[in-house]
């Protein structure tokens, strides 16, 4: 009997360690920046075409919790900005938004050194385009 209540405490004192996780301190390891090469996907009626550029991505700290805010910059000129994407602590981020033939997705999930972004667009009838990377942590 004994032995079973100090199993039993000892089990609820691991279940609530674990309900305890930080959710301030997770997300640091993301931080940073991360550097390599886009491509872009085009696809329209007129066919399929691709590009590659080069982006450097700056991950900081969001406003709201368990948030990241992403800044992505193309060939130094072109720039995306995603503020307070909330992130599991598994490093992952989903999100979609739109209807119809005006749907965006947007897909992040983070390594221990790298991240991986995939975002498409659907732009009406016929056309659509996606970005995606992997990219490592400077």
């Amino acid at each position: 009997m004994r032995s079973t209540t100090y199993l039993t405490v000892f089990i609820l004192t691991v279940i609530v360690s674990c309900e305890k996780f930080d959710n301030s301190n997770y997300l640091n390891q993301w931080l940073g920046e991360y550097e390599g090469t886009s491509e872009t996907r085009s696809f329209s009626s007129d066919g399929e075409s691709y590009s590659y550029r080069h982006v450097l991505v700056e991950v900081q700290r969001g406003d709201m919790d368990s948030t990241l805010n992403i800044t992505c910059t193309y060939d130094d000129v072109w720039t995306v900005s995603h503020h307070d994407l909330k992130f599991s602590s598994l490093g992952h981020h989903s999100s979609a938004s739109g209807a119809g033939g005006d749907r965006s997705n947007l897909s992040i999930d983070f390594d221990v050194d790298s991240m991986h972004y995939f975002s498409s667009q659907n732009h009406g009838i016929g056309g659509s385009s996606s970005v995606s990377f992997s990219i490592e942590k400077q």
